[in-house]
């Protein structure tokens, strides 16, 4: 299992960024996932 978290700071992802796309690289362990803002909605409202 792997839970993303995203930041809630200035650079914060709303629905008119469409796609977002998280990477990391934990030492030889790489992670890469694309995520649509469309299915990051709970209840009508962006969950992060």
């Amino acid at each position: 299992v792997v839970v993303y978290f995203f930041p809630r700071d200035k650079n914060e992802i709303t629905a008119q960024d469409r796609r977002v796309e998280f990477q990391a690289k934990i030492g030889r362990l790489q992670v890469s996932e694309s995520f649509f803002t469309e299915d990051m909605n709970y209840q009508g409202k962006m969950e992060l």
